[in-house]
């Protein structure tokens, strides 16, 4: 594919209705909404795969160069400008789940009713936590 026609097709791709996007500051606000039904998409086909006695909530970094508002900078890790995501994944690395950092945002939407706020990565973890079925012989390691 040509550098022009990747442009063409950039320009008109679209993955949500930008008529039900909430501004900042709204409630129901969510800083993904434009990619949101291609990540739901994703995680389902993830979260689909029987998983692994091993599990690891892991921190990783998606390189890239682009000037977008979820650009997270870790001085600690090989590429040091990238987005940030959580993932839940087995001790071969496969993906079970993950959650794309996007800022110190929490939202009390995302937590069940039992859950108190332990601080955005740490929600974070739980959430993942959610997926892996309780009282099984699972184990889950954190770094």
């Amino acid at each position: 594919m040509t550098l022009g026609n990747f442009e063409k097709l950039r320009s008109v791709i679209r993955f949500n209705d930008n008529i039900n996007y909430k501004p900042r500051g709204e409630p129901g606000h969510n800083r993904l909404f434009r990619i949101r039904p291609l990540l739901e998409t994703l995680r389902k086909k993830c979260q689909a795969v029987p998983k692994r006695e091993t599990l690891s909530v892991d921190e990783q970094m998606c390189a890239t160069k682009a000037c977008k508002f979820l650009r997270q900078y870790l001085p600690n890790k090989p590429h040091k400008w990238g987005y940030n995501l959580l993932v839940l994944c087995d001790d071969k690395g496969f993906a079970y789940d993950f959650e794309i950092y996007s800022g110190a945002e929490n939202d009390p939407e995302l937590r069940l009713p039992h859950e108190c706020d332990l601080g955005a990565s740490s929600n974070i973890v739980v959430r993942l936590c959610r997926s892996v079925p309780r009282n099984q012989n699972y184990k889950i390691f954190f770094r």
